[in-house]
């Protein structure tokens, strides 16, 4: 959701190197929030299905990132 998003971009705030001032450290994260669409899991989930991939799994989310493994359907 889109809360998640903003919640997630707060944790992002936390893991920025020390030496960027804050005002780079909100550019940055406005620059996330302009470029990255963000669609939930179920829907990834609904496209790689559609594409002929099997049900994805999880295997690492920090943030506002993460990782699936997909195979090729049969």
């Amino acid at each position: 959701t889109p809360e998640e998003m903003h919640h997630n971009l707060g944790v992002l705030k936390k893991f920025v190197p020390a030496h960027l001032s804050s005002h780079e450290v909100d550019e940055r994260i406005e620059r996330i929030k302009q470029k990255i669409q963000y669609i939930s899991e179920a829907r990834l989930t609904e496209l790689l299905v559609e594409a002929g991939f099997q049900k994805p799994n999880r295997f690492y989310q920090l943030s506002i990132y993460g990782g699936w493994m997909v195979q090729k359907g049969s």
